[in-house]
């Protein structure tokens, strides 16, 4: 894809907005885990997310014929992230009542919105390389 043309979001690609993506996820489950004082596994969560994510970003940035393939897959990873968070809305509704544990329904909060507003990224990217491939082939056949 030409550079003028790429998908950007504050001026960045897709592909680094990814890296960025993953690497706020990682540092998120470290920070919450280190800053709860947290000996449960589950806090790593977003960690857990992010580092494939990061790892999908540089290597689209690294292989770009796979690219395609790589931010795709990242993707879902966003989309896993966004419904990892819906679990907040099961502590609204226990007896405990929601952020009875506030560090776990803040990182679940955090990965609602993140994950839902990298989704949405995604989304409008593959539709900005849709239409651009569809506007290539009619240039080309014109």
């Amino acid at each position: 894809m030409s550079a003028g043309i790429e998908f950007k979001i504050l001026g960045q690609s897709m592909e680094r907005v990814t890296i960025i993506f993953g690497t706020i996820l990682i540092t998120w489950g470290i920070l919450v885990s280190l800053i709860s004082q947290s000996g449960s596994i589950t806090s790593m969560i977003p960690a857990f997310f992010g580092l494939p994510t990061a790892l999908l970003g540089f290597m689209s940035v690294q292989r770009p014929e796979k690219q395609k393939v790589f931010m795709h897959i990242a993707a879902v990873f966003g989309l896993l992230v966004f419904l990892a968070g819906l679990d907040l809305f099961r502590g609204l509704s226990s007896e405990n009542g929601a952020f009875s544990n506030p560090w776990a329904d803040a990182s679940k909060l955090f990965m609602l919105i993140s994950g839902g507003g990298f989704s949405y990224l995604c989304i409008q990217s593959f539709k900005h390389a849709r239409r651009l491939r569809q506007f290539e082939t009619v240039e080309k056949s014109g």
